[in-house]
């Protein structure tokens, strides 16, 4: 690990959609466990099940963890999804490759049975893996959210996220996005920047963005009325909340010597990571944790 990380005395874990902890005494074996590859027919449910924004992302490789107790078939719980990106330019900014180079750690999702340490296990041999499935990518980019979200009534439904995983793989610390606006539904949801474009543009091949909208409860479109100025009403009503976002932080990985040079150079040296505030008042013992912590926590 890496001196700037910082080792927590728990991890994080997910659970139909809610954050769960284990703590750092229980240790995984790793004889009980395996990664493979999996399709998407077995990551897509898992993650819509488990990961609290309920969306699978265009994925270009998904990797499994399963738990091998001998006695039972083999049980899924953890999947990590490598994804495309969202645009070139993020990733040569982050990383100096383009998107036929390098791709996206966009889900990390285990469940409470993989025990500490199993991020860091499970994402070094699922990193393997899409290198042996896909030899052509030579970086790959992630992002930790930090900002907490909050649905109408006020109730906490994201902690805030610094990377932990990514610290404790050594990955580099790349700063922070730019600021921008979210709009989150009245669940505390992040209605995402392409869904946006896709309404505000009205295109007739692609209803999905708005039946989303509407599934999450958005009032109908009214007879006449466009998409955009319907999207326009769900800000004004403020049936969609406009929240200022700080950023988030960014990590770049190297897949290979060259790829380690390339971000070395675009970056310099190793900045600090960012840390979590408030850890000397983690409560004690561990195993009493709550499944929703307050966010100083995290």
């Amino acid at each position: 690990m890496s001196q700037h990380a910082l080792q927590l005395p728990f991890s994080k874990r997910w659970n139909h959609k809610r954050e769960q902890w284990v703590p750092r005494d229980a240790v995984i074996d790793p004889n009980s466990l395996s990664v493979d590859i999996i399709r998407d027919g077995v990551a897509k449910p898992f993650i819509q099940e488990h990961h609290y924004s309920g969306t699978f992302p265009a994925s270009v490789c998904n990797v499994g963890l399963y738990l091998n107790n001998g006695v039972h078939p083999s049980c899924l719980i953890g999947v990590i999804v490598f994804a495309v990106p969202s645009n070139s330019a993020t990733m040569r900014k982050y990383t100096g490759f383009d998107i036929d180079a390098a791709c996206t750690i966009a889900r990390v999702v285990l469940l409470p049975d993989a025990l500490y340490n199993a991020e860091s296990w499970t994402l070094t041999r699922a990193t393997a893996l899409l290198q042996q499935e896909k030899p052509h990518y030579r970086a790959l980019l992630s992002f930790a959210d930090p900002l907490e979200r909050h649905n109408a009534a006020g109730e906490l439904t994201k902690q805030m996220h610094y990377g932990q995983i990514y610290q404790a793989s050594n990955a580099r610390f790349c700063g922070r996005t730019r600021p921008r606006i979210l709009h989150l539904t009245p669940h505390g949801l992040t209605v995402d920047d392409r869904t946006i474009s896709k309404i505000r543009g009205a295109d007739p091949r692609d209803h999905s963005a708005i039946e989303n909208l509407l599934a999450a409860g958005a009032p109908c479109i009214k007879p006449k009325q466009t998409p955009r100025h319907w999207f326009s009403e769900l800000v004004t009503s403020q049936w969609l909340r406009r929240v200022k976002h700080p950023g988030n932080f960014a990590y770049a990985f190297a897949l290979d010597r060259y790829a380690k040079q390339q971000i070395d150079q675009l970056w310099g040296p190793q900045a600090p990571y960012p840390k979590k505030p408030c850890l000397q008042d983690i409560p004690h013992p561990l195993r009493t944790l709550p499944a929703s912590l307050p966010s100083h926590y995290l």
